[in-house]
């Protein structure tokens, strides 16, 4: 994801998608930015990790939206490269928004 806006994820981009494999793993490619040719024209990235798949495995809200899990939106502003989040955890709590993630 390509954050657009602090504080709201309502603009966001997607940049990228993929399927976690087995082994918990999973490797995005993708391509963002803002207009522009300037330094902070490149993506805030971030990932989302959506509860559901194509096997019939999803968690959803009362309202039957998908939860999912952000990780932090701004530790990655303006980034170029290959980015590694290093090994992170969500718990059964992930709201909608991503709010009751925990991360480690």
């Amino acid at each position: 994801m390509d954050s657009d806006a602090d504080g709201s994820d309502l603009f966001d981009d997607i940049m990228g998608s993929s399927y976690i494999n087995d082994d918990g793993s999973f490797k995005i490619t993708g391509s963002g930015g803002d207009p522009g040719g300037y330094s902070w024209s490149k993506p805030d990235v971030y990932v989302r990790v959506v509860f559901n798949n194509d096997k019939g495995v999803r968690l959803t809200n009362e309202i039957d939206q998908d939860r999912y899990a952000n990780t932090p939106q701004h530790d990655h502003n303006n980034f170029e490269g290959t980015l590694d989040i290093g090994a992170w955890v969500t718990s059964a709590a992930a709201t909608n928004n991503g709010s009751h993630s925990a991360f480690g």
